[in-house]
């Protein structure tokens, strides 16, 4: 538990001083998006087994783009959508060298954000807030959950998180266990993007 701590304060201070490279665009959009973030403590609700995730930056904007390869979108199978988000080059330092593409940021919506927030387009440039994470079973960053995302320049932009439903203490699987406030099963993403093992033809996925 103390190394956990230890990790986290050390990852966390290393993000605040990287990331105040960021440019005078990406802050100006932050000052809006970063309203969309819930309390720290309520950054991991909803996510699959939480515990396997070090909270870098609970609430941290960035930007980029959507690509899809060498890996495209997939459905995972605990019911969240991984995206590769090849992002401006002042965060590239904050990946390490093994996220599941090279180069590219994870970023997963999850089976709450089903409704709320519309699948990422690919190839678009796009401003993204959320939760920037440490997955220490994979030993990669990634944004999940994602609250928000806007098209670049434009006012267009979709908006998720714990106040829109979703059960705040699911440790297994989202993909079964998802309700919202009014006790409906979650949207999700099935169906919407291909799954795991269609697009790389294993079975298993990272989750």
């Amino acid at each position: 538990m103390m190394l956990r701590k230890f990790l986290t304060l050390l990852l966390g201070l290393l993000v605040a001083l990287l990331v105040g490279t960021n440019s005078a665009s990406a802050q100006e959009e932050g000052l809006a998006l970063e309203s969309w973030c819930p309390s720290p403590e309520r950054a991991l609700e909803g996510t699959a087994n939480p515990d396997r995730l070090i909270v870098l930056d609970p609430c941290m904007v960035v930007t980029g783009r959507v690509v899809d390869s060498p890996l495209p979108q997939y459905h995972a199978s605990d019911g969240d959508v991984h995206n590769q988000f090849d992002t401006d080059p002042q965060y590239k330092i904050l990946l390490t060298d093994q996220q599941e593409t090279p180069g590219n940021l994870i970023v997963e919506l999850m089976p709450r954000d089903g409704g709320h927030l519309p699948v990422l387009p690919v190839g678009s440039r796009l401003v993204l807030v959320g939760a920037l994470v440490y997955d220490a079973g994979h030993a990669w960053t990634e944004m999940h959950p994602l609250y928000g995302w806007c098209y670049e320049g434009g006012d267009t932009c979709y908006r998720s998180g714990p106040q829109f439903g979703g059960n705040p203490e699911i440790t297994a699987n989202p993909r079964e266990e998802c309700y919202t406030e009014t006790g409906q099963r979650c949207q999700g993403y099935e169906g919407v993007v291909p799954p795991y093992e269609q697009v790389v033809g294993r079975a298993t996925d990272p989750g």
